[in-house]
């Protein structure tokens, strides 16, 4: 028997079904939809918008069968399998609102989130939420603003660093005391640190 599936014609024998051709997706309808398909074990789902409540009632339904989604999350067409997200230039206020939309994520790994507004304590907590998850931001040491990834750090350097992973932005203590310095461990990557004349007592 062949239905009609948002506009795609679909054998009900199928075990392989790919509705990313689908014209009139209402992802409202799609969880009874699949129901007449009953040997089916992939649905590929890729450029369809679908809602995180309606990819949770699919996988609860269905859960032998694998689904491929995609989605709308921070302005970006992202899947579950993605495992590099940037959210530079991009503004949020609460860990929750990233957390929400990374738990859809499994596969993450990276997530680059420079400039965004949190604090270190508000990225710490997404840390200890998602452990698997590199998170990269910003700290401020001294009169440098400086990524949490950088490799190598020195306050001789009130130029450009490579990959533009440290900024001289004149505002702060060029000579870091002990209170300007603790943001540094954050940067767990560093493999180079100069200090030399500055007013460190204790690191």
């Amino acid at each position: 028997r062949t239905i009609d599936l948002f506009g795609v014609k679909v054998n009900t024998d199928v075990s392989e079904l790919d509705l990313t051709g689908a014209t009139t997706m209402d992802d409202t309808k799609l969880v009874d939809a699949l129901a007449s398909i009953k040997n089916l074990t992939s649905c590929n789902l890729p450029g369809q918008t679908v809602s995180f409540e309606t990819m949770d009632a699919l996988k609860e339904r269905y859960p032998l069968v694998t689904f491929q989604f995609s989605f709308q999350l921070f302005g970006q067409q992202l899947t579950p399998e993605t495992t590099e997200l940037n959210l530079q230039g991009q503004t949020f206020t609460s860990p929750e609102e990233v957390a929400a939309g990374l738990s859809h994520m499994p596969n993450l790994t990276l997530c680059d989130m420079c400039g965004t507004g949190l604090t270190n304590e508000q990225m710490v907590q997404l840390q200890t939420q998602f452990p698997a998850v590199k998170f990269v931001w910003l700290v401020q040491v001294g009169a440098w603003q400086v990524r949490t990834d950088i490799k190598a750090f020195t306050t001789q350097n009130r130029k450009l660093f490579p990959d533009n992973a440290a900024t001289f932005t004149k505002i702060g203590n060029t000579k870091l005391t002990d209170a300007d310095a603790a943001n540094l461990m954050y940067c767990t990557d560093l493999v180079y640190l100069d200090l030399t004349n500055n007013k460190i007592t204790d690191l």
